[in-house]
């Protein structure tokens, strides 16, 4: 996978990423302000239009029907841009913090069968990693207790 900055205003959220809630991003955003972005993010090359966008690719097929815009039209995407597949909390709060462009890996020749699951798969790592640092810190916790009582 290459690896380059990309300007903040060329990444795109993905349409069809499972996590809907970023949950709270201030610490995060505090700790990129202090020591930058510290892993890159995840992103593949184009993005999916916009429904204003959507509607002019039709009035271009219908303006000129060829090939290409015909293809623009059935596929709603564009080449332009990029879309994030990982790191959508570290790319909320870099922006949050000013930074104007982020490290990323392009990921190519995905399905979206695959970016879909990828997305599903960092989530779920994220999830595990939150439910182990409640234990652990309720496993602190008890063993203060213990030794108190």
């Amino acid at each position: 996978m290459q690896m380059i900055l990309i300007a903040a205003d060329q990444i795109y959220q993905h349409p069809d990423n499972p996590r809907k809630n970023l949950g709270d991003i201030s610490e995060l955003t505090e700790s990129i302000k202090k020591q930058g972005i510290m892993q890159n993010l995840t992103v593949i090359p184009g993005r999916w239009m916009d429904y204003k966008e959507h509607n002019q690719a039709i009035n271009d097929y219908l303006e000129h029907p060829d090939e290409e815009n015909l293809r623009k039209v059935d596929s709603k995407y564009s080449p332009e841009g990029y879309t994030l597949l990982i790191g959508h909390r570290r790319f909320a709060a870099g922006k949050a913090a000013g930074l104007t462009e982020f490290p990323c890996k392009i990921a190519e020749g995905l399905n979206n069968r695959d970016q879909v699951g990828i997305m599903l798969q960092e989530n779920m790592q994220r999830k595990i990693t939150i439910r182990s640092k409640i234990i652990k810190k309720w496993w602190k916790s008890m063993q203060k207790f213990v030794m108190v009582s």
